[in-house]
This record gives structure tokens, sequence and C-alpha cells, in this order.
């Protein structure tokens, strides 16, 4: 968790970096795990995963159904399927799936679609609780 309070160019920061899980690969993995505080600067504006907060309200998520993220050279779409508060020890934090009947009761546990191949989780603190967590999951987007 080195990046909660160090910059990518390793700077001590209280805003740390936004960072995939260290346990995901970012060609192979089936789920990836992406951190970032739930931050406001001085003058309220949301920095870093601050406005995931937005997706807990519901004409919030019904406008914005969608997530992009630059992996392996190129823009993959996810469909978000989820938006949950939770803990540290949420089911939604494995990356250890031996087999894709794992992956696939793992997917369905989530409550992504059918014949999901692979799941982004973006999950940030919550109101400066120690253990409370909110996590939006998306589903890959076959294009």
């Amino acid at each position: 968790m080195k990046y909660l309070h160090t910059t990518i160019t390793g700077e001590e920061s209280k805003l740390g970096a936004i960072f995939m899980d260290y346990r995901c690969d970012a060609l192979t993995s089936p789920h990836t795990i992406i951190y970032g505080h739930d931050a406001k600067d001085l003058t309220g504006n949301e920095l870093m995963f601050g406005k995931l907060r937005n997706f807990l309200e519901e004409d919030f998520r019904l406008n914005h159904t969608e997530v992009c993220l630059y992996k392996d050279k190129e823009v993959k779409r996810y469909n978000i399927f989820a938006v949950k508060v939770t803990d540290i020890n949420d089911e939604a934090y494995n990356l250890d799936f031996e087999n894709e009947d794992q992956f696939n009761e793992f997917a369905d546990q989530m409550g992504a679609p059918e014949n999901t191949e692979e799941i982004l989780t973006l999950s940030t603190c919550l109101g400066g609780e120690n253990d409370v967590r909110l996590l939006v999951q998306g589903a890959l987007v076959k294009e």
C-alpha cells in the first residue's frame, strides 16, 4: 500500500496516487482492483476517487453507466453493475481464482451480468472511517 501516501514519483503526499492492487496483472487478471482516496481540496472540489461518492445517488448512477480504463494499450469500457458500501473484508476484494469456474462463481456472487469475462472494481474509503469502503464494479463490454 505504498501509494496510499506516496505519489508515483515517490514524493510523500496525503493524496497518494491512484493505484492497482499489487496482486493484479494488468494484462491477464480477470478481476482488477484500483484504489484511490476519497478526497476534496480546500474549496470542496472532489479529488482522486472523491467523485465515486456520486454513485450513491440513483440519478447519477442512471446517467453514468460506464467506466473507461486505459489497459493494455487500448481503452476498455466497463458497464457498471454494482455500487456498494462495505468493509475491507468484502468478498469483492478476492483476486484468487484457480480456474475460470471459480471466477464465474465470483462474478455471479458480485451480481455481474452472465458471461462476464473481466471485472473492474474501483475502491475508495468513505467518510474517513478506517474499514468502510465504497466499491464501484463494472463488467467488460465486449466490442
